[in-house]
Parts: C-alpha cells; structure tokens; sequence
C-alpha cells in the first residue's frame, strides 16, 4: 500500500472499514454463487459468433474487442475508409 492509501484509511471510521469489507466479502460471495448457477448460460453465451460491425468478419463474441484491436481488423477498416473516400 502506498502512503495515501494508508492516511485514507486512517482517516476512516473503523466501524466503516469492517462495513467495507463485509461488504466486499458479500459480493465477492455473490458473484461467487451467481457464476456457479449461471456457468453454462454464460459460457454458452461467449462463445457465440458475432459478426464484427468494423470488418463485417464473423468473430467470437467473447474476443470481440481484442479483435478491434487486430492488424486485421484495423486494416479492414481503413481500406474501407479509403474506398468510400475515393468512389
């Protein structure tokens, strides 16, 4: 922790504190519990095939913006952009 951090906390009601991380113990809980009765619900739903709105290319919805991020993706866009500049 850095000293900022380390004042903040200082500063803070300790009553507060413990409410923070009940808190935070809670969602974590949550999130927890969510994730196993919604597994196969969510793992069915990333791996759907999107087509990218960019490129028009069909991509995995889950790795839909790592791909805007592709040499591929990028080049695509720009080449269309060149086109539609140029008809």
């Amino acid at each position: 922790m850095n000293t900022e951090t380390l004042k903040n906390i200082e500063l803070e009601n300790p009553d507060e504190l413990l409410k923070k991380q009940w808190y935070r113990r809670k969602e974590k809980e949550y999130n927890k519990e969510y994730y196993q009765k919604n597994k196969n619900k969510l793992l069915a739903d990333q791996k759907i095939k999107v087509q990218c709105p960019k490129c028009f290319r069909e991509v995995i919805k889950s790795n839909l913006n790592k791909h805007f991020k592709t040499k591929l993706c990028v080049n695509t866009q720009e080449l269309n952009r060149f086109i539609s500049e140029n008809k």
